[in-house]
């Protein structure tokens, strides 16, 4: 239905939903969000794959693109490396079947920084600021567009901002949408590679919730 991915200060919040005929998973495990970490005795290298429609043939694409990822060697871990790492299983698993939209972010300790971007076809196309996929996404730009332009004009786009932002756009969807989803995934990643557990935001809900750091950041 829609992903929204909202650049902050410091960091990416993520945040996602589908629609209510999408089969609901168990409440730990995530439908619409897919983080995952990779070398972690060297340096807690991720990527996270969002999803605006969680059907089986683009979890499958997620997996395909993980997979890849997997198995670099800990040098291979900067952004440029895994951009191609994953345009190449796009432009593999696309010759198998139609493509699917998603938005995807990376970080590279050896880079020392996180990348975002959406996919167009096979190929990632960078993120500058904020981005919307899936078939609600032109109402989505619509009630973000001139909210985060304004806070970003004004250097106040903090995590709380972008989350009322990401909030509100979702339950405007919703009035417009009868069939997306009464609970949306969010995710942040912060600029050190730091990312919070996957939570379910319910509509109607305008407090930020406690995004926590896992426990325990072994690898995924």
């Amino acid at each position: 239905m829609i992903s929204i991915a909202l650049s902050f200060d410091s960091g990416l919040l993520f945040c996602a939903a589908a629609k209510n005929s999408v089969p609901t998973r168990m409440c730990s495990e995530s439908t619409n969000i897919f983080p995952r970490q990779y070398c972690a005795k060297s340096g807690d290298a991720c990527s996270i794959f969002l999803l605006s429609e969680p059907i089986d043939c683009a979890v499958a694409t997620v997996q395909y693109c993980e997979h890849a990822l997997d198995i670099l060697q800990t040098a291979e871990f900067t952004i440029d490396r895994m951009r191609a790492t994953i345009e190449n299983s796009l432009s593999e698993i696309y010759q198998r079947q139609p493509g699917v939209a998603m938005l995807v972010a990376l970080y590279s300790p050896s880079d020392r920084q996180y990348s975002a971007f959406r996919t167009v076809g096979a190929a990632l196309r960078e993120l500058a600021g904020y981005d919307c996929q899936g078939s609600a996404a032109y109402l989505g730009h619509y009630l973000i567009r001139d909210r985060y332009r304004a806070m970003q004009s004004m250097d106040t786009l903090d995590l709380r901002s972008v989350f009322a932002i990401a909030a509100e756009t979702l339950d405007g969807v919703r009035e417009f949408f009868e069939g997306c989803a009464k609970c949306a995934e969010i995710l942040v990643l912060y600029a050190n590679g730091r990312k919070s557990e996957v939570q379910r935001l319910w509509q109607g809900r305008r407090e930020l919730p406690e995004l926590s750091l896992p426990a325990n950041r072994a690898r995924e």
